[in-house]
């Protein structure tokens, strides 16, 4: 560029380059998924099992995280209310104090 040529090898070597990763990821995908034919056809399969524990506890602490957050987006919004209540309340008293 700085001899103002355009620089139309560099897509061209990008798009060989990620191509060809691409297609070696798939390559080695493709061997990894036949590796695991056995196991997944095998109901009794260590595969099996430890996916079913995994899973279980992934699925599991997801909820409580969930429901942990739920209940401080609970609380925090009850301390609001509180707060927004003594306000309203304590600011009619004093203007009800004020106009006697």
């Amino acid at each position: 560029m700085a001899e103002e040529k355009r620089p139309l090898s560099v897509g061209f070597f990008f798009s060989l380059g990620h191509s060809t990763i691409v297609f070696l990821l798939a390559v080695l995908l493709n061997f990894g998924i036949r590796s695991l034919d056995g196991q997944v056809k095998s109901g009794a399969s260590g595969l099996h099992q430890w996916t079913n524990i995994v899973g279980t506890s992934v699925s599991g602490f997801f909820l409580y995280l969930i429901a942990g957050l739920n209940i401080v987006i609970l609380v925090s919004i009850i301390r609001t209310c509180a707060k927004a209540s003594s306000t309203t309340t304590s600011s009619r008293s004093s203007s009800t104090s004020a106009a006697s």
